[in-house]
Parts: structure tokens; C-alpha cells; sequence
């Protein structure tokens, strides 16, 4: 339509301002879920493939210890694993984004924003068990459990970062192919340390990856504010 057509019509057809609006939506009855019954429904819409990720990467991880005899020498290939997940959670994340259900906010209690927050928040959960089970799992080393969780964390919560600022700045349906190259290019990177740069699990590396997993679990803090924003920009508010 044409733009001076656009601003004609606004002038001459004025709409007439709402009466009793205030009055018309306090009697209108639509289910009052709390916010509790809300994010534990989120649960259930969760699809299948995460759980079946989790579970999978679970499977994975004991026969990598087994397979190893030197124990600290499967921390590099499960440390690869948790990128994986991350990659997973984040396509679930991009699923409403993606095909376009922005607009599903008007018919809502609870906006797009809030609903992608509270799930965000369950894949999370989900992704920390699974670290904890982990660094669990590769207690038989000689590492300890926190440089065990340090190692572990590192990769997961850089390609955790990278994926959120991704498809906070970057809104096409292209996105996600570009966090999947990126976090599996983390966990093979991970597993090259394992084959050529063991020697950065020594000791001596100990404080740069103490100073990584403090400045990630910042940097993670910030990316959650900044996809927050990115999710409050409705596309279909042209007002």
C-alpha cells in the first residue's frame, strides 16, 4: 500500500478511543496458570531429541573413561561432548524464533520473551547436570574435582557464549547452522589438545583456565541480558 494512502486513511478514519477496556479485560476468563505451573509445563514441550542427547552424551561419557587407561587422558574427549549439548539446547531455544511465533504473544499470558527465559532456564538445569555428572564421572583422576570441573566447564560455557550472542545479534533462520559449525569446531578443537597439546592440562596452565572459567561465567551473565533484549524486539509490532 502505497505510504501517502497509509496517512490519509489514519487522518480520516480516526478510531473512536476504547470504552471500558479496563472494565472488559478484569471480566474476561482465561486460564490463570501461575508462573510455577507455567515453567514446569515448558518441561513437556521440550522435544525429544534434548533428552535423548542428554542421555546419549551420558552413555558416551562412561565409555570414554573406560576406554582410556590413563585416566586424565578422557577429560579432553568429555570435555568435546558438552559443546554438543550446548549446540542442541540452543537449536531448542531457536525453534520459536525460527518459525516465526513471535505473534503467538498476542493470544498469551506470559510473552515469547518469558516462555524462551523459562525454558532457557530448564536446558540449563539440564546442561549443569550433566557437567556435574561429568567431572563425577572423571573423579578417577589425579586432577581433583575442581580442576576437573574447570576443564570440563571451559568449552561448555564457550560455546554456550558464543551461541547466545549468535542468535541475539544475527535473527535469520541461517543462525543456527553457524552455531552448529562453531560449537562443533570447539569440540573438535578439544579433542586435537587430546591428540597434540595435552601438556595445557599440566599444572602450570592451571591459572589461565581459572581465569577463563571466571571471565565465561561473566561473559555468560552479560550474553543472557543481551539475548533477553534481542527477545523483547517484537516483529510484529510496527507501532
Amino acid at each position: 500500500m502505497d505510504k501517502k494512502l497509509k496517512q490519509g486513511i489514519k487522518q480520516n478514519f480516526i478510531a473512536p478511543p476504547p470504552q471500558r477496556k479496563d472494565e472488559f479485560f478484569s471480566n474476561l476468563a482465561y486460564p490463570k496458570a501461575s508462573f510455577c505451573e507455567v515453567l514446569f509445563a515448558q518441561i513437556g514441550f521440550i522435544r525429544k531429541r534434548v533428552w535423548f542427547a542428554f542421555a546419549l552424551l551420558l552413555v558416551m561419557a562412561f565409555k570414554s573413561v573406560n576406554n582410556f587407561p590413563v585416566p586424565e587422558d578422557s577429560i579432553p574427549i568429555i570435555s568435546a561432548m558438552l559443546p554438543i549439548f550446548s549446540l542442541v539446547a540452543i537449536t531448542e531455544i531457536y525453534k520459536s524464533t525460527a518459525y516465526n511465533m513471535a505473534e503467538m504473544e498476542l493470544a498469551c499470558k506470559y510473552n515469547l520473551s518469558k516462555i524462551t527465559l523459562m525454558r532457557l532456564s530448564i536446558l540449563g538445569i539440564l546442561g549443569i547436570i550433566l557437567l556435574f555428572i561429568y567431572v563425577l564421572i572423571a573423579s578417577d583422576n589425579d586432577f581433583g574435582l575442581i580442576r576437573n570441573l574447570v576443564y570440563l566447564a571451559v568449552p561448555y560455557l564457550l560455546s554456550s557464549n558464543i551461541s547466545l550472542f549468535v542468535i541475539a545479534k544475527f535473527k535469520n533462520k541461517d543462525t543456527v547452522y553457524v552455531c552448529c559449525t562453531l560449537c562443533l569446531g570447539i569440540s573438535a578443537g578439544m579433542i586435537l589438545l587430546q591428540n597434540t597439546y595435552k601438556f595445557i592440562y599440566s599444572v602450570d596452565y592451571v591459572a589461565i583456565w581459572s581465569i577463563s572459567f571466571i571471565l565465561l561465567i561473566a561473559l555468560l551473565g552479560v550474553n543472557l541480558v543481551i539475548f533477553r533484549k534481542s527477545q523483547e524486539e517484537l516483529p510484529w509490532n510496527f507501532a
